[in-house]
């Protein structure tokens, strides 16, 4: 958690209508795509935070079946692309939730670049001037930009942002851990899915 700041710095929900963003070397989000890992492939791709992530796969049905009972689902066909720092405190609070949602629904897909991989994605998709993980991009059909969120959910960002500074970082933290426990995940699948819901245009 990089002093709650740096590389796992965090907000949400900035809706980008770019198409076929260009990358670094001018590579297309669809061409970053198809080189990411399923997220089965970037778990075992390094044993780091292990016992974390094996949590939170493991409350991850739960999570999605209770969101899936109270949020519309999507319509069509939607791509994740998703860039994950295995050794990030704030990655295995949102990824294995989205990767769940993914197998549940068949209109959605899910796909992971390490952060070393991703880059020139992470960097541009700055946040307050910082890369952040993990970064969710929301691709339509056409790998089309529809949406981004960005390492925390909105109600823990808004707890780290009127406290940091504020309060010893070790309280600051342990409050952070509470609020994550009692989501388990659940606010960024709310927000993500919403993402989905935003009004496209061509």
């Amino acid at each position: 958690m990089h002093g709650m700041g740096s590389t796992c710095r965090g907000i949400l929900l900035a809706l980008a209508m770019t198409g076929g963003r260009v990358l670094g070397a001018q590579e297309t989000v669809a061409a970053a795509y198809a080189r990411a890992l399923s997220y089965h492939a970037f778990l075992v791709s390094d044993t780091t935070r292990a016992d974390k992530w094996a949590a939170a796969n493991k409350r991850a049905p739960a999570s999605v079946a209770a969101v899936l009972r109270e949020s519309p689902r999507p319509t069509g066909a939607w791509h994740l692309l998703v860039v994950a720092d295995l050794a990030c405190s704030d990655s295995p609070e949102a990824v294995p939730y989205l990767a769940r949602l993914a197998d549940r629904l068949p209109g959605i897909e899910l796909r992971v670049l390490r952060r070393a991989d991703g880059l020139a994605l992470l960097n541009t998709h700055l946040l307050n001037g910082h890369t952040a993980t993990p970064l969710v991009l929301v691709l339509d059909s056409a790998y089309r930009e529809r949406g981004v969120w960005l390492e925390r959910a909105a109600h823990i960002q808004q707890y780290v942002t009127a406290n940091e500074g504020k309060i010893p970082f070790d309280s600051l933290a342990a409050h952070v851990r509470a609020l994550r426990r009692d989501d388990a995940g659940r606010t960024p699948l709310r927000e993500v899915l919403a993402l989905m819901q935003e009004p496209r245009t061509p």
